[in-house]
């Protein structure tokens, strides 16, 4: 069975197209019959630990974690023949596949072992003092690495000053005494003697190093120095653990600076690793059933090939995130200011919205230049809009797509998804919710905000309850938040007050009138708290209105990541009620005639320009007539487990703590919530 399971994940890989004789053959290795011994009752799967459910999309037929929030994607894959199957694993997988200019020629370093270089170098820089100076630090690239240092004695010893290098390799780490200097025989001696030691391979090897230069030098350290050279656990990832944001201690996340963010975000990758790692060893568990229960065999092979496709879209996650940090850490470490970092886009073909009118070439293009400025965390952003544009396709058939970009409204759309889990019991994977409830005075149909976009645009109150600005196209110039440029950074309207829908949201939901109970403004800031601890955008949260009314603590690592803002909502809803919830217009929301399937799939060369959407809660909360998907500028925002400082996963746990005692009965708040139907 391991044998068969071996060969055919071989096959599938290398792409080797297999005839009809050569596969049946392969199918019969392992099966039980004739004289063979039955197969070992197969081990059931392990359960699914917090880091292992880092991502948030859930597969209907598997209830496996997919890579972005959503309620879903019901796409049909049983019908492609293993054959497409393999060429487009081959040749069409829409993965951002990327890596610095200094790595074009062979494997990079590995994004933990340069973690390890960067911050031990950043640490001894602090602490060395007067006696060890850090002239040049270099880099890690993956085979070697060097590290050079001044090292001052005490005036009217033998020697006062040595230069020598730390040279780490993936074999060991040695010592070097530069040359051009007058160095004692005893001293010379002493540290050949050091670099005979056993010693770590690595960037690991630099921390014995160091101290075994110390040691032979016979150096008096001061205790910080001292400790610090001792201090033989290297921990690159902060821990997790004592950073419950709960609310009342002062929690801030671990180390605040670049290096604490590019480890958190490393923290995200590490779930992701986890989690392809359970994949895995449920399509082994699933295949060694195939020798058990042959009557299944059709059921575990279409659960086995949604499997596949989840592995697929998580290891694309986690090789962008990956190369995303890395870069990063490039960045950080190098010294000459001239790091240049090449972006790759796959796109597979096939009928899509957004392709429409645009060659794969051209769209790549697009990509390419969009990101040009955007930095290491362009490779992040590559592989989300790949991920988009194959979304786009697998569901073009049914659906029209819409793109929604936003930024402050982060913090109110989380509360309003929390709010909905409590409800309707919803998972956590559910995504950001813009709209929740039908207040008074909303315009619920569509060609009401029609009537009044053409009066007083799309700014009026009646027209914002339930309407929403999106893009019918990734590639949409003629729109007001255009996707490839607002991702990152995000969009937002800035004459409100965030803070003031908040309040009004909490007052509808929560218990805030009696005695002893908090009133909806301290709920309000106590959320508000969570969001900045999370790194969302929430200057725009001022109880007076508008965007930086708000004093929000601007930690190190806040202030790195600030630009990293942006959001993006992917909606598909279905052709067959498009035209009720969406029409096509100009800039603020002024009508266009005719309607949004012809506008993104029939009118002028390509889908460009922009929609307003009727967010009716009751229609986009149903999976069978909408589907939303979540997608965000760095790896934290999409990682779902909750153990993992800054990420979603603990921005949702940390809400529920302060949102569930305080929410009213189901009953109440269905009944204020007043989802009736659309007209």
């Amino acid at each position: 069975a391991l044998v068969r399971s071996t060969l055919l994940r071989l096959c599938e890989d290398l792409c080797v197209g297999l005839d009809a004789s050569d596969a049946n053959i392969l199918r019969q290795l392992g099966r039980t019959g004739g004289s063979h011994s039955a197969p070992a009752k197969p081990r059931p799967p392990r359960a699914l630990s917090p880091a292992e459910s880092h991502q948030s999309q859930v597969s209907h037929a598997t209830s496996v974690p997919l890579s972005f929030e959503s309620d879903g994607c019901q796409t049909d894959l049983d019908d492609e023949d293993p054959a497409s199957e393999a060429e487009r694993g081959a040749t069409s997988k829409c993965r951002a596949t990327s890596v610095p200019v200094a790595q074009a020629n062979r494997e990079g370093p590995r994004v933990e072992d340069v973690l390890i270089w960067e911050l031990f170098v950043k640490g001894l820089k602090q602490v060395g003092g007067e006696q060890i100076e850090v002239v040049s630090s270099g880099i890690w690239d993956g085979s070697e690495g060097m590290l050079e240092l001044v090292v001052h004695h005490a005036v009217g010893d033998v020697w006062d000053r040595l230069a020598a290098m730390v040279v780490a390799t993936t074999t060991r780490g040695r010592i070097v005494l530069k040359g051009a200097q007058v160095v004692p025989e005893a001293v010379a001696r002493a540290i050949e003697e050091a670099n005979v030691r056993p010693s770590v391979p690595g960037p690991g090897s630099l921390r014995p190093s160091v101290q075994a230069l110390c040691e032979v030098l016979q150096l008096k350290l001061p205790g910080r120095l001292k400790d610090f050279l001792e201090n033989t656990e290297v921990s690159v990832l902060p821990s997790a653990a004592g950073w419950d944001g709960v609310d009342g201690m002062d929690d801030e996340a671990p180390e605040a600076g670049p290096s604490g963010d590019l480890a958190r975000q490393m923290l995200a990758v590490e779930a992701l690793k986890m989690q392809l790692g359970f994949i895995d060893a449920q399509i082994c568990h699933l295949e060694r059933r195939l020798l058990l229960a042959p009557c299944l065999e059709e059921s575990l092979h279409s659960e086995i090939k949604s499997l596949r496709r989840t592995q697929f879209l998580v290891e694309g996650e986690r090789e962008a995130a990956e190369t995303a940090v890395q870069s990063a850490l490039f960045e950080v470490a190098d010294t000459t200011g001239q790091q240049v970092t090449q972006i790759g886009v796959r796109i597979r073909q096939g009928a899509s919205q957004s392709l429409r009118g645009h060659s794969i070439g051209a769209a790549v293009a697009l990509i390419r230049g969009a990101l040009a400025q955007s930095g290491p965390w362009a490779h992040y952003a590559a592989f989300q809009f790949s991920t988009m544009l194959q979304r786009e396709q697998e569901l073009h058939q049914d659906f029209v797509c819409f793109y929604h970009s936003y930024s402050f409204a982060s913090l109110l759309y989380e509360v309003h998804a929390e709010v909905a889990r409590q409800i309707f019991d919803l998972p956590d994977s559910c995504p950001p919710l813009p709209r929740l409830s039908v207040p008074e005075g909303a315009l619920t149909d569509l060609k009401s905000l029609q009537n009044i976009a053409l009066l007083s645009q799309d700014h009026s109150a009646g027209f914002r309850a339930l309407g929403l600005s999106t893009s019918c196209s990734i590639f949409a110039s003629g729109s007001e938040a255009p996707p490839l440029s607002c991702f990152m950074s995000g969009y937002s309207c800035t004459d409100l007050s965030f803070h003031s829908l908040l309040v009004m949201f909490l007052k509808q939901y929560c218990q805030c009138a009696g005695k002893g109970s908090k009133s909806a403004k301290t709920i309000a800031d106590e959320l508000v708290e969570i969001a900045e601890r999370h790194k969302l955008p929430t200057s725009a949260y001022g109880e007076s209105g508008g965007a930086g009314k708000r004093k929000v603590r601007k930690s190190a690592a806040l202030a790195a990541t600030s630009e990293l803002s942006g959001y993006m909502l992917q909606i598909f809803v279905r052709r067959d009620i498009v035209e009720t919830f969406a029409y096509p217009s100009h800039a603020m929301g002024v009508p266009i005639p005719g309607g949004i399937a012809d506008y993104t799939m029939v009118s002028g060369s390509k889908a460009d320009g922009q929609a307003r959407v009727l967010f009716h809660p009751p229609t986009f909360l149903d999976s069978s007539k909408v589907q939303m998907f979540h997608y965000c500028a760095r790896p934290l925002q999409s990682c779902m487990s909750a153990t993992v400082p800054e990420s979603r996963g603990s921005l949702i746990k940390q809400l529920r703590r302060v949102l569930r005692p305080v929410l009213k009965r189901r009953g109440e708040i269905c009944s204020s919530l007043q989802l009736g139907p659309a007209a």
